[in-house]
């Protein structure tokens, strides 16, 4: 890869930038990049800054939504790809069982039906396939742009956490669709404290910078497991494919 690739991220916090940075450079085989925080603003010390879209998924909506709109109404044609190669946008899927009014948004598209999207679970696809659909209207699309990668953990980043790091835990072992078990950070948080990602319902984000490339050296036991993170890593690399191709025709 003859250019430093430059990769943007909208996600819903912190933590979610950590684990999904060191993820991309596994898939990246080791080759730098150069993250690039879009959605949520970040300060000195790695925390987030709620700004102008707020926290959360209802902050990557908002940025979504905001995204395209300052595009002309695709978010393909925005000029942040102009200053990025690609693009990660991520929500956990257990917000298809929200609403825009939970998260202090006024429903965008009244005559659709996106949020509450959640459908039986398994196949956790079943929702996170309505979810990414959503998401794209956040975006102003009907297809994924080529330089996207959208990232719908089921039912939330913290279930790759608990399989990459904990494998040998009875849910773990026991469950053959760990991928529709509500509350991950649950089982996180009564994990031994050296390896204790969440404390009295808080993130521990010097765990999360600690353990991550231990996460991310588990990916294939993640994968393997997780539906959605097997889809995560395809997505990605069909994007570089694409990415590299319009540079080759460009050259």
């Amino acid at each position: 890869m003859s250019e430093t690739l430059r990769i943007a991220f909208a996600v819903e916090g912190s933590t979610d930038l950590i684990v999904l940075e060191e993820v991309v450079g596994k898939f990246l085989g080791g080759c730098d990049f150069v993250p690039r925080y879009l959605q949520p603003e970040m300060s000195e010390s790695f925390q987030p800054i709620e700004g102008e879209y707020g926290l959360g998924w209802p902050g990557v909506c908002r940025w979504c939504l905001q995204a395209a709109k300052q595009a002309g109404g695709r978010v393909r044609d925005n000029i942040l790809f102009g200053f990025n190669d690609l693009l990660v946008v991520q929500v956990d899927a257990d917000i298809a069982g929200s609403s825009y009014s939970a998260g202090h948004i006024e429903d965008p598209f009244p005559d659709i039906d996106t949020l509450p999207c959640e459908e039986p679970c398994p196949p956790a696809s079943e929702t996170t396939d309505r979810l990414r659909a959503a998401m794209l209207h956040w975006l102003g699309e009907v297809s994924t742009p080529p330089p996207t990668i959208l990232c719908t953990p089921s039912k939330a980043l913290e279930t790759w956490l608990l399989v990459g790091l904990f494998p040998d835990d009875s849910v773990v072992r026991r469950s053959n669709d760990i991928e529709c078990r509500a509350n991950p950070e649950r089982i996180l948080q009564g994990k031994p404290r050296m390896k204790r990602l969440v404390s009295s319902g808080k993130k521990d984000v010097a765990k999360y910078m600690k353990l991550a490339p231990e996460f991310a050296a588990s990916w294939d036991t993640v994968k393997g497991q997780c539906t959605e993170a097997g889809r995560f890593e395809d997505d990605f690399h069909r994007a570089l494919a694409s990415l590299n191709t319009a540079r080759g025709s460009s050259d």
